[in-house]
């Protein structure tokens, strides 16, 4: 508070903010701002981080059906010297490449225009593979694992989601 000589004599009070609180108040203000721009910040990562989950969790979820449905379009590639419990691949193509399949379209995408494309330039980004595995010799399944692969923030992420497939589905490797 600040007293001027004709007031103060008067004794009339003239209230007005100093330098310093004025400063204080703007740090204040400036912190408080920053705070809420990180937050913002943070749930939009939050948000995108969240969205490649669940696209990796639908193109997982789609893949695995297609292999539970039909392991007979499927090369069960299993080594001569297989080991039981180890994962072998499961091929779709023989000139399959090792980090897996791009994804093409499937039907759980957004039915306009606009989201379309966006979910479309996605995918491109996300590959699938199979792993299977026999737990034993007398096993009468396959293990059978959908691995999504996606970049994260500059990282790779991986998304797996496991089911069984019957041994005499696939065609010749019952006999493993």
């Amino acid at each position: 508070m600040v007293f001027d000589k004709e007031n103060a004599v008067k004794g009339k009070k003239e209230s007005a903010f100093t330098l310093i609180e004025l400063i204080v108040a703007l740090a204040v203000l400036s912190i408080a701002i920053t705070v809420v721009v990180q937050m913002f910040s943070m749930s939009v990562d939050i948000s995108r981080n969240a969205q490649n989950a669940i696209l990796a969790h639908m193109i997982a979820e789609d893949k695995l059906e297609y292999v539970v449905n039909y392991p007979e379009k499927f090369k069960w590639q299993i080594p001569q010297n297989y080991k039981f419990g180890e994962f072998f691949r499961v091929l779709t193509s023989p000139d399959e490449p090792e980090t897996g399949n791009r994804v093409e379209d499937f039907a759980l995408l957004p039915p306009d225009c606009g989201q379309y494309l966006k979910y479309r330039n996605a995918l491109s980004s996300y590959r699938w593979k199979v792993l299977g595995k026999l737990s034993s010799p007398n096993s009468d399944v396959f293990e059978v694992s959908v691995v999504v692969s996606y970049k994260e923030s500059g990282r790779t992420k991986y998304y797996v989601l496991t089911s069984y497939v019957p041994k005499e589905k696939t065609v010749g490797r019952s006999d493993v």
